[in-house]
C-alpha cells in the first residue's frame, strides 16, 4: 500500500530522471508516449468532471501524470534489460568488489599436454601371474639355500648348454684363468688316456645321453669352434666332473632340487578333478565338448600352480665326487631346472 502511495510524492524517488536517462531509447520513446497518453486522458476527465474546482483538479491532474510517468520507469528500469550505460556503472565500482569472470574448465588431455613427460604417472602394468616353471625355480633356489652356510650364496651361469662348465670355471679362477672352452679341451685330452676312454664308456652304456658312440661324444663334448653350429654337450658332474677333479684337485659337491613329479599326479584334487572331467565327457558323448576341455586344462593349470608352491612336493639331494677320493679342497655347485650354478662365498 505504501509503494502504491509512494508513486504520488514527487520526492519519494530522486532517481526517477536518473532511471529514466539509462533507459535504452525504445524505453524512453515508449514512456514519453504512454504518459502523453496519461495527459489526454486526465485533461479529458478534468474537463467533464465540471464539478470539482480547478485549485483541486489542477495539482491532482498533475500527481496523477507524474504517477504514471514514475510507474512506466520503475516498470523499464524493473526488467532484466540491459542498457547502453551499464559498463559505465561498472566503472565505478572498486575492482576488489567486482567478482573476476569464471574460466572456462579446460578438457584434462589438454591441461596434460603441458605438463613434462617427467611428471606424468605412467599408467600401472598389470601384474603378470607366475608360470609353473617360475615357481619351481623359486621353491628349488629357496631349498638348495637352506642348505648353504652363512657366506655362501648361488651365483649364475650362462643359458647356453655350457652352464656345468661355465660354474666351474667361476670356481676354479684361482687355480687360473679356466674358461668353458679351456675346460672342454681338458676333457678332450683327458680321453686318450685309455683308463678315461674305459670310465667314459662305461657311463655312456648306463646313460646313452643321445649319441650313437664313443667318438661321437669326443665329437660334441669337444670346445666348438667358431665356423662349427652344433649345439654342445651338457656337462655330468659323474662324467665330466670326475675327469675335471682329479685334474685340478678338488671334490666337486652337487647340491640339487627338483619336483617330485609322482607326487604331483597322485595328488587327491587333481585325482578328483580328472575322474569327473571323464564322468562329464561320458554324459555329454557326441556333443561338442571343447569348451568342456578348454576349462579342464585350466583348472589343472590352477590346482598344479598352487602345488608348486608348497616345499614338500620338492626333493632335495647332495652329492659329492669322485666318490672314492677325498681332496683337501671342495668346490660347490647347484642344479635345479637343468641348471648348473656355482655356490660362491662372500
Amino acid at each position: 500500500m505504501l509503494d502504491a502511495i509512494s508513486y504520488f510524492n514527487p520526492l519519494a524517488n530522486k532517481q526517477t530522471f536518473h532511471d529514466f536517462k539509462q533507459m535504452a531509447t525504445w524505453q524512453k520513446v515508449g514512456t514519453a508516449v504512454l504518459t502523453c497518453l496519461g495527459v489526454i486522458v486526465a485533461i479529458s476527465l478534468n474537463r467533464r468532471a465540471s464539478c470539482i474546482p480547478r485549485y483541486v483538479s489542477f495539482p491532482a491532474t498533475s500527481l496523477c501524470v507524474w504517477a504514471t510517468f514514475k510507474a512506466l520507469v520503475a516498470l523499464a528500469t524493473s526488467k532484466n534489460i540491459p542498457t547502453e550505460k551499464k559498463t559505465d556503472e561498472l566503472k565505478n565500482i572498486p575492482p576488489a568488489l567486482i567478482t573476476p569472470p569464471i574460466a572456462p574448465v579446460k578438457e584434462k588431455t589438454d591441461e596434460l599436454k603441458n605438463i613434462p613427460p617427467a611428471l606424468v604417472t605412467p599408467p600401472i602394468a598389470p601384474i603378470k601371474e607366475k608360470t609353473g616353471l617360475e615357481i619351481q625355480k623359486e621353491q628349488c633356489a629357496a631349498l638348495i639355500q637352506k642348505k648353504l652356510g652363512p657366506n655362501e650364496y648361488m651365483g649364475t651361469a650362462i643359458d647356453n648348454g655350457d652352464c656345468f662348465y661355465d660354474a666351474i670355471a667361476q670356481l676354479l679362477i684361482k687355480e687360473g684363468p679356466a674358461t668353458v672352452q679351456s675346460l672342454r679341451k681338458d676333457i678332450k685330452e683327458a680321453l686318450k688316456d685309455p683308463a678315461w676312454e674305459a670310465h667314459l664308456k662305461a657311463k655312456l652304456k648306463e646313460n646313452p645321453v643321445g649319441l650313437g658312440s664313443f667318438e661321437d661324444y669326443v665329437q660334441n663334448v669337444s670346445p666348438i669352434s667358431g665356423a662349427e653350429s652344433r649345439d654342445p654337450l651338457w656337462g655330468d658332474a659323474s662324467r665330466e666332473g670326475v675327469i675335471l677333479c682329479k685334474k685340478y684337485g678338488f671334490n666337486l659337491r652337487v647340491l640339487g632340487a627338483g619336483l617330485l613329479v609322482g607326487a604331483i599326479k597322485g595328488d587327491k584334487k587333481l585325482k578328483d578333478l580328472k575322474e569327473n572331467h571323464h564322468k562329464r565327457l561320458r554324459d555329454f558323448e557326441g556333443e561338442d565338448n571343447t569348451k568342456m576341455k578348454e576349462t579342464y586344462k585350466k583348472d589343472v593349470k590352477a590346482i598344479r600352480r598352487e602345488l608348486y608352491k608348497d616345499p614338500d612336493f620338492y626333493f632335495v639331494s647332495e652329492d659329492i665326487y669322485p666318490k672314492n677320493h677325498r681332496y683337501q679342497k671342495t668346490l660347490t655347485i647347484a642344479l635345479f631346472s637343468n641348471h648348473f650354478v656355482p655356490v660362491l662365498t662372500r
